[in-house]
């Protein structure tokens, strides 16, 4: 995920060693299949504390999820949305940690996670005096007292990764998180129905979240240039409806 704050936590006196190029827009020699873990694991541990050698945490890399945010609060019928006041807000993947200081800025108390523990301790290192919670935590299987325990959940980029079975519980995941009346801000790439399913995912796949109980309160599609190429940016926003259970997440 893409982190804006500012590049901090690099050791003195060490080189980062740069991953491999594979032709990935992520550029790592390890493929993302079913072991993410171990995938974003060696991002992590290769970019060895330069936050430049992590992809989405280079300085002027477009961050989606910022961008959403940002539209968001500009417009005022979101306010009830993004106001952190006595609230609770969980980031998906968290990464370096950057969204989750966004959202510790706007009042919530924020619970960060990511499944790479060295993204997670790099991450509660650099924003120690913020107040947030980092953790090393798996979408998959989240810890039993998150079930219901969250105002918001933001997740951006990190559905994609997941292959189809781990993408629909992971949606139903998100859905038993949310506490009744909660929402869900959501970044993915996005494709046709028709498109090579690799990572993007379709309209069609993220309507497994209305199926998990959610409703689509927001949806537009942005246009982004990504390794030479135009491709779609789906954002949304969905909300457990406040008299009405999410489905339950086996």
């Amino acid at each position: 995920m893409a982190d804006t704050s500012k590049a901090a936590g690099k050791p003195a006196g060490r080189q980062a060693r740069q991953p491999a190029d594979t032709g990935s827009p992520w550029r790592s020699s390890v493929a993302p299949d079913r072991d993410n873990r171990a995938w974003f694991e060696q991002i992590y541990r290769q970019a060895d504390g330069d936050v430049e050698a992590v992809p989405w945490g280079r300085r002027g890399r477009s961050d989606p999820l910022a961008r959403w945010l940002d539209d968001l609060a500009a417009d005022p019928a979101n306010a009830a949305v993004l106001n952190g006041a006595g609230r609770r807000a969980l980031v998906v993947g968290c990464g370096l940690g950057g969204h989750a200081v966004r959202l510790a800025g706007l009042g919530f108390t924020v619970t960060a996670f990511d499944i790479a523990e060295t993204a997670v301790a790099w991450a509660a290192e650099r924003h120690a005096g913020h107040g947030i919670t980092f953790v090393v935590a798996d979408l998959l299987r989240p810890p039993a007292e998150w079930r219901g325990g969250f105002d918001l959940i933001v997740e951006a980029m990190t559905l994609q990764t997941l292959p189809g079975d781990g993408r629909h519980h992971a949606m139903r995941q998100l859905a038993a998180m949310l506490m009744p009346g909660g929402h869900l801000l959501l970044v993915a790439s996005g494709r046709d129905a028709g498109q090579s399913p690799e990572w993007p995912l379709s309209e069609e796949q993220l309507a497994g979240l209305e199926r998990a109980g959610l409703v689509r309160w927001r949806f537009d599609i942005q246009w982004r240039e990504m390794a030479g190429e135009r491709r779609r940016l789906f954002r949304a926003v969905y909300q457990r409806p406040p008299d009405g259970a999410a489905k339950p997440a086996p």
